[in-house]
């Protein structure tokens, strides 16, 4: 088996194990010892991936605690977010766990947050009507969160 670094890297293995098995003990002992675990990644993973696919809520916020990537990381070679992940697994509370720490990286304006609810209603007329108040929401990055919000395809326009 090939191994991090020197080849000889037990305490990568020993945390993607722990952290896929839940032991929070020894994810303590093993990141406590070795801050530079929490990124540390093999095969382009790291240690939150097998916390999140395998539903260790209490891991992945721990890891996350201590500096672990959520919002860039991607599976290979699927490239898969974190998010996506949880959400295939129908694990509710790992979803919203790490949407509140998109939240917190990227807050959304308000004004900008109830624009989001009207599109993920799904309801056309209402967003029109939304960006018929707010003519600045229809360009730039809006339009793709909008579709994306309502399962459109990207040929759909909203003027």
């Amino acid at each position: 088996m090939i191994r991090l670094n020197d080849f000889r890297d037990d305490g990568l293995w020993t945390l993607f194990e722990a952290s896929a098995s839940g032991d929070m003990e020894a994810v303590k002992h093993l990141v406590e010892a070795r801050p530079e675990l929490v990124n540390a990644q093999y095969n382009y993973t790291p240690a939150i991936h097998f916390a999140v696919r395998e539903g260790r809520l209490d891991v992945a916020e721990y890891l996350i605690d201590r500096g672990a990537e959520t919002v860039d990381y991607r599976s290979y070679p699927f490239q898969d977010s974190l998010l996506t992940i949880a959400e295939d697994r129908e694990d509710r509370s790992m979803a919203e766990m790490l949407r509140n720490v998109a939240l917190r990286r990227f807050p959304v304006e308000p004004a900008f947050a109830a624009f989001l609810d009207i599109a993920k209603g799904g309801d056309r007329e209402a967003v029109r009507a939304a960006l018929a108040r707010n003519p600045a929401m229809a360009g730039g990055p809006t339009i793709p969160v909008i579709q994306r919000c309502i399962g459109r395809r990207r040929s759909v326009t909203w003027r």
